[in-house]
């Protein structure tokens, strides 16, 4: 990489960085310059959640392997993982290839953190919880998705050094409510696969319609279900109801998308589309019992959502017509929605979390002068 010209004193090691993370690596790479350099593999555990690469950051590739989708191996240049003074990884277990490192590094005295959620996704008591946090036994410090994981892994390991970054989309100047919109639609973001319960969504949607005629559904994503998708909208008779978009990451794009919305819908676990709604000021209507992702510490029903009973197409329906005939108490709220986003669910909030951490290493390191 042209932007290291010396040994770099920060190496950060991941199994893929997902397009997502595009602002607050940007921000991050800003503050370390050439001390930092960047290894990521482009296979994503979820074959559907789109990667960076060298074009889109100053990134090494690695070669990754995965066995049966349920393990991962990664070709690393071990002589720089064992030197650099700081290492920052995946905190993911099956990342097989980083346990033999941690412990290595852990024998030299090199300082190792790792940076993701604080459970597995079945939560806190999962049958694995224990493999996680042995893993974290091995590293210096962790960055944790979530202020309420890291309070909670603090319970877990007091005297490890636990720094949280919300997971976050935006850069701060790019959260905002657009005043003004129609409000006349509910859109999907995200990816369509079985787990998030799109059909679940177009099977509500349909009932619902019937008494909110004016509304319209937008899906925004791709994923192996796409066109299974498609086919139901038509059985359902939506033709002309719900629109398709594939996959758009264009911030204009989605920005004008979400100033007609009047929520967006997670009728399966949530994750960041629930911090990429609000920091438009849209509520979100989540289903209430899923295993959701870390982000799930953002939503508050009542106050910039709707929970309403897992796996019910009544129950959704009612949700979405609860919603519709609500939608201008809930445009009233947009501002403060995207303003209390755009507080704590930045790129920025996001970026200086893990450069806490980072600094913090180095100090403790004895790297800088």
């Amino acid at each position: 990489m042209g932007r290291n010209k010396r040994a770099p004193r920060i190496v950060f090691s991941f199994m893929s960085i997902g397009h997502y993370r595009r602002e607050p690596m940007g921000l991050i790479l800003d503050h370390f310059g050439g001390d930092l350099q960047i290894f990521a593999g482009r296979l994503a555990v979820d074959r559907s959640i789109r990667t960076l690469g060298p074009d889109d950051l100053p990134v090494t590739t690695l070669p990754t392997y995965s066995f049966a989708d349920r393990v991962f191996f990664q070709l690393v240049p071990l002589g720089t993982y064992l030197k650099v003074p700081v290492l920052l990884a995946d905190l993911n277990p099956r990342v097989i290839h980083l346990w033999p490192i941690l412990v290595a590094r852990r024998v030299l005295g090199k300082r190792t953190i790792l940076w993701g959620a604080a459970w597995p996704r079945s939560g806190r008591d999962s049958k694995t919880t224990h493999v996680r946090l042995a893993m974290v036994r091995l590293a210096s410090s962790v960055v944790i998705y979530t202020q309420q994981q890291a309070r909670e892994l603090r319970l877990e390991l007091p005297h490890l050094e636990i720094t949280a970054a919300p997971n976050s989309l935006y850069r701060a100047s790019q959260c905002g409510f657009a005043e003004g919109g129609l409000r006349n639609k509910f859109a999907y973001v995200g990816r369509i696969v079985t787990e998030k319960k799109v059909e679940l969504l177009l099977r509500a949607f349909a009932h619902a319609a019937l008494s909110i005629p004016d509304v319209s559904l937008t899906i925004v994503g791709d994923g192996p279900a796409l066109d299974e998708m498609r086919t139901l909208a038509n059985q359902l008779g939506l033709t002309g109801k719900v629109e398709f978009l594939g996959h758009v990451d264009d911030f204009e794009a989605l920005r004008k998308l979400y100033s007609n919305c009047i929520a967006a819908v997670s009728p399966g676990y949530v994750g960041l589309s629930a911090t990429q709604s609000f920091s438009f000021g849209v509520p979100m209507i989540v289903a209430d019992s899923e295993p959701h992702s870390p982000e799930i510490e953002a939503v508050r029903p009542g106050s910039n959502a709707h929970y309403f009973p897992s796996d019910s197409v009544s129950a959704l329906a009612c949700a979405l017509e609860q919603m519709a005939n609500e939608r201008t108490d809930w445009e009233q709220r947009g501002i403060s929605i995207a303003e209390e986003c755009r507080k704590t669910y930045s790129a920025e909030a996001m970026a200086a979390g893990v450069i806490q951490a980072v600094d913090t290493e180095i100090r403790n390191s004895c790297a800088v002068p």
